[in-house]
């Protein structure tokens, strides 16, 4: 019927519903940053806000708005969120290589952007069958055998 609604999606023409739904991507991203995946590293970076006493303002913070960069290097597989309230970003950089105009190491600078990660119940088959979109950034070692992001073989049924 014409301006019939539903919660489960937008009806498109009478009798037919396109549900809502998510469409999820994932990349692999295997840099030669100074050489074949020889010596790179994975850096996170958050920006962390100086101390700041407005009653007694230290010298390197006189006016409260300094702030300095935590760099951790991510040492295990694992994953990370995006962490806009600390402008958090990621670096893959090769230790190796020093740029000489700025003396630091040579990479690429990723800025993850928050988005919606999946919505399926935990415990239901959508969930079961694409888990890796429960994360928004991930890390692993470069194993040159796995060619897909997500896997090799993406999971199509209810029991693998």
């Amino acid at each position: 019927m014409p301006g019939e609604t539903s919660p489960y999606g937008t009806v498109v023409n009478p009798g037919v519903l396109a549900p809502f739904h998510q469409h999820l991507f994932s990349i692999r991203i295997d840099p030669a940053i100074g050489g074949l995946g020889e010596g790179n590293t994975v850096m996170q970076e958050d920006s962390v806000p100086m101390e700041y006493d407005p009653t007694s303002p230290p010298k390197n913070n006189p006016y409260g708005v300094g702030y300095t960069v935590k760099k951790e290097t991510i040492e295990t597989s694992g994953w990370a969120d995006a962490a806009p309230e600390k402008n958090r970003i990621f670096k893959v950089i090769n230790p190796g290589h020093i740029n000489p105009i700025s003396g630091r190491p040579i990479g690429y600078k990723l800025v993850p952007v928050p988005s919606q990660l999946m919505i399926s119940h935990p415990k239901s088959v959508g969930y079961a069958r694409a888990e890796l979109y429960a994360l928004l950034s991930s890390v692993t070692r470069m194993i040159i055998a796995d060619i897909c992001c997500s896997a090799n073989h993406h999971i199509v049924s209810i029991t693998e």
